[in-house]
């Protein structure tokens, strides 16, 4: 069942106190751009059926479904997999999925595939793994964000600060992650045609990034490189609070 979230009432609920005072507890999203959303007339809601969103997204001009958060190669527990709607009335207007993973070595799960087709047999051709050096040990609770998506007609749309809607979706997200889920990494994976240094600080905010594998990808029905983004608890504190480079200060739009 989708949780919708309305304006904030009176009295807000808080969470429980995080796991460190890196973490520290307060509301469910970053109050200041969750209410920036709300101006534009947009609403947040909390998604739990997967396959929801997978008919969603192929209805879109880009449906694609990264296969580590498809339910077709990966038997998830319950909870294990979710999504974020931003609706626009009836409209949804961007999406934002989670993955929770408790691993001792994500990286590893690249290596052997898991990550990406679970107990499956491997669907990528001519993988060969790339800078392994370069990368932390990414272990613990890690959660890896996919399916971001914003209606065209959104995207040149800004809050009342100037920030790009898509920048400030995604924080949102990162400040669900850090508040809520408590986790010890983020990251996500990326084609090399998204991995330039705007859209990984800017748009995604994340601080590191480095080319992690070539392969011929299924879903995408051709090779690429593909490169990984990550940041820490402590860089996923930092990231909410900060703001992406202006590009220029509108008012907030609204769209149709």
């Amino acid at each position: 069942m989708p949780q919708d979230f309305p304006s904030a009432p009176a009295t807000a609920v808080r969470i429980a106190p995080a796991r460190s005072a890196s973490r520290t507890a307060g509301y469910l999203f970053d109050d200041r751009i969750y209410r920036a959303l709300r101006e534009l007339g947009l609403s947040v809601r909390i998604e739990f059926d997967v396959e929801e969103w997978k008919s969603f997204i192929r209805t879109t001009e880009w449906p694609i479904v990264n296969c580590a958060a498809d339910p077709t190669y990966h038997d998830f527990a319950a909870g294990e997999v979710f999504w974020t709607r931003l609706s626009h009335g009836n409209e949804t207007v961007a999406t934002q999925v989670f993955r929770m993973i408790t691993t001792d070595d994500y990286v590893g799960m690249i290596r052997d595939h898991s990550v990406f087709f679970g107990d499956h047999p491997s669907e990528f051709k001519d993988f060969r793994m790339l800078a392994e050096d370069a990368l932390p040990t990414i272990g613990g609770l890690v959660v890896q964000l996919s399916g971001l998506y914003i209606r065209p007609d959104w995207r040149r749309v800004r809050i009342a600060d100037g920030m790009r809607l898509v920048a400030a979706w995604v924080r949102l997200s990162h400040s669900f992650t850090v508040r809520n889920l408590m986790a010890d990494w983020s990251v996500t994976t990326v084609e090399e045609r998204i991995a330039t240094p705007r859209m990984i600080e800017e748009l995604y905010g994340y601080p590191n990034s480095a080319a992690i594998f070539e392969t011929y990808v299924p879903h995408l029905d051709r090779h690429e490189r593909i490169s990984l983004l990550w940041m820490s608890a402590e860089e996923l504190v930092t990231t909410v609070s900060s703001r992406p480079r202006a590009t220029g200060r509108h008012a907030p739009q609204a769209v149709g």
